[in-house]
């Protein structure tokens, strides 16, 4: 959350000619309403296991760059879906720089908590950061420092990748 997956996906697709995905927004579209509603009406379990399917649907497809949520990798059935479509690369930015990007983006469910409150947000995206790294080391083909310019991650992530050459 807060990475850049939307933002550096949307770039490597372009670099590639590859169609770009983002799991958010499949679902909502599927859904009829957005991430944050989904929350609220269903709760997080219902939103993974769309998230699930959003993601077993995507993996069946090739030439597409796939930027899945941060809850993701955290589920294990999940890993054969990211394994089966692909690369997978951890664009890995440190809690302080996730928690600067974050407070500018309004209405993340599991942010909600510390909402306008920056040392919260800090402590908050710290802790979901500690429990998510093993997953998030598992599914990691390559890791990719996040905190860069998108243009640069992009390219680096695919070199990483080994989608392109230096």
């Amino acid at each position: 959350m807060g990475s850049g997956k939307s933002t550096v996906g949307r770039l490597a697709a372009r670099l590639l000619g590859w169609t770009f995905l983002d799991l958010d927004r499949v679902i909502a579209r599927r859904a009829g309403r957005s991430v944050r509603a989904i929350f609220a009406s269903r709760g997080e379990s219902a939103f993974r296991r769309l998230e699930s399917a959003a993601l077993r649907d995507a993996a069946r497809r090739s030439d597409r760059v796939i930027a899945a949520g941060g809850g993701v990798p955290t589920i294990a059935r999940n890993l054969r879906w990211l394994r089966r479509a692909g690369v997978v690369v951890w664009l890995r930015v440190p809690a302080a720089g996730l928690a600067r990007r974050l407070a500018r983006s309004a209405g993340r469910p599991l942010l909600r908590a510390a909402a306008g409150r920056p040392a919260s947000l800090r402590r908050l995206v710290a802790s979901l950061l500690r429990k998510r790294a093993a997953a998030y080391r598992r599914a990691a083909d390559a890791i990719v420092r996040g905190d860069a310019a998108p243009r640069s991650v992009a390219r680096r992530a695919l070199v990483a990748s080994g989608l392109l050459r230096r």
